[in-house]
């Protein structure tokens, strides 16, 4: 799967402007997610990922969004949804 360049830096344009502070990217050496790799070949796109590792683990080790033992710095998720709105509003444009 590849983000589409311009998606990929809207999407970190708009989380810098909503939090007030430039995004993080992290470019996964591993691409994942191979189903939505099909909808960004019909359509530019950008998968962005909500970071939402608690402060005391790891995200490297810390166990996967999927696992019965995943853990969530519940914190993030009021921040995910205000850049996730900005993102829907931005594409109404």
């Amino acid at each position: 799967m590849v983000n589409d360049a311009s998606a990929s830096a809207r999407v970190d344009a708009l989380a810098g402007a909503v939090l007030g502070q430039p995004g993080q990217p992290d470019d996964r050496p591993d691409p994942r997610f191979g189903g939505l790799r099909y909808v960004l070949n019909k359509v530019p796109g950008a998968l962005a990922f909500l970071g939402g590792c608690p402060p005391h683990l790891d995200p490297d080790s810390a166990p996967p969004n999927h696992s019965n033992r995943v853990q969530f710095d519940e914190s993030a998720m009021s921040d995910g949804v205000a850049v996730y709105a900005a993102m829907a509003l931005d594409a109404l444009r």
